[in-house]
């Protein structure tokens, strides 16, 4: 008959056969996935050098604290306006075409430095004005401020309406 094993021995594996094991799953999780993690560093090195991640890692170590002090800050009523207002504008600068807009914020840029360049020499007159008037580049932006004026003013109108519905 066989003789019972009076003792099993299991071998752990050492901790250096432990550590060489993970570091060949990291080394093949690295080659995997390389460009995301590139990626991810110059995400993380753009946030330390603008001093985000020390933020980051103070906002994580005092995380409980800052999430009531951010909760009692937004639940006033200024802060809700403030929060309210800023979708609305968030809204409203993705429904404009960024081209034109560049164009208007150039023309107003160099209005602005034709108007230091040529300072008034006195008031105007009715002749001046006229002077003004004729000229085409003066008559393109003055139609440009005119449509802006109908559309403002078309809007204004639409909430006027709106406001007077929701009251009666």
């Amino acid at each position: 008959m066989a003789k019972p094993i009076p003792r099993l021995e299991v071998r752990a594996p050492s901790p250096e056969a432990v550590e060489d094991a993970a570091l060949e799953r990291l080394r093949t999780a690295v080659a995997r996935d390389e460009e995301a993690l590139e990626q991810a560093l110059r995400v993380v090195s753009g946030l330390y050098d603008r001093g985000l991640l020390e933020l980051a890692a103070a906002a994580l170590e005092k995380g409980d604290d800052l999430l009531r002090l951010l909760v009692s800050q937004v639940s006033q009523p200024g802060a809700l306006r403030l929060v309210n207002n800023a979708v609305a504008l968030g809204k409203l600068g993705a429904a404009w075409d960024l081209e034109k807009l560049g164009t208007l914020l150039e023309g107003a840029r160099a209005g602005a430095e034709e108007a230091l360049a040529h300072p008034p020499k006195g008031a105007m007159g009715l002749f001046g004005l006229l002077k003004w008037l004729s000229d085409p580049d003066v008559s393109r932006a003055l139609h440009a401020l005119f449509g802006t004026l109908r559309g403002l003013g078309r809007a204004m109108d639409e909430a006027g309406r709106a406001a007077g519905r929701e009251e009666g």
